[in-house]
């Protein structure tokens, strides 16, 4: 079977595949929440990131799934919730950017991924969990909030920006199964908002009763993409 790249948009056949359960962490269900988890896990392990004593920052909100996962395996994990960020050039050995503190417009996209690739030392590996824009009225950038970027957004405000390789070349088609999926056609931001902000267990399984892999939300689709950038 052949590997699965380290860059690309969540695909329901990714859940089977070897590469993925092999990342994969407790709780698992298809979900893209989970999928962003296992691809970044993956990232680090391919690139040794994974081990006691590497310098890992995160972007992201706490407390974060991703997060706990690697300060279990590392021991030394600093996590902020924006840019800029307060560390010298070269300070980490990996970073990861959470799809949950992704900017609301392109600049900011540009500077947060330029500040990340600074952070990195040579060889560092950033890993990025976005939105990625399937289908949405035409001249915009997602619903208010975090931006749904598209394959040209992500090459301009995040590869180019940060300065870093993709790894893999990166790949942000997804397949009929995907697209297929259930998915709520009733979600909105305001409803989105509410329910982040209700108290509860995250692992709860979904009230739909079905796969997440596909948000439909004001007017856009939307999935989960991953990229791995490493710092040459």
């Amino acid at each position: 079977m052949k590997a699965l790249a380290l860059s690309k948009a969540c695909e329901a056949e990714d859940f089977a595949h070897p590469d993925l359960v092999e990342a994969r962490t407790e709780p698992w269900r298809e979900d893209r929440d989970h999928w962003e988890v296992a691809m970044a896990l993956r990232a680090f392990a391919h690139f040794d990131v994974l081990r006691p004593g590497s310098s890992v920052l995160g972007l992201c909100r706490e407390p974060s799934d991703l997060a706990f996962h690697v300060a279990a395996r590392t021991g030394a994990l600093e996590v902020v919730p924006a840019a800029p960020l307060p560390y010298p050039d070269g300070s980490f050995d990996g970073a990861f950017w959470s799809r949950s503190v992704s900017a609301s417009r392109l600049r900011d996209a540009a500077y947060a991924a330029a500040e990340l690739g600074r952070a990195l030392k040579r060889g560092g590996v950033l890993a990025v969990a976005a939105d990625l824009r399937l289908a949405g009225p035409p001249g915009t950038t997602g619903w208010p909030g975090p931006l749904a970027f598209t394959a040209a957004h992500l090459s301009q405000f995040v590869v180019d920006a940060s300065g870093l390789a993709v790894v893999d070349g990166g790949s942000w088609t997804v397949s009929d199964r995907t697209l297929a999926t259930p998915r709520d056609l009733n979600l909105s931001t305001s409803e989105h908002h509410a329910a982040a902000a209700a108290p509860g267990d995250r692992y709860e399984p979904s009230p739909w009763g079905f796969p997440k892999l596909i948000t439909v939300r004001d007017g856009y689709v939307c999935t989960s993409v991953h990229l791995t950038l490493v710092k040459r």
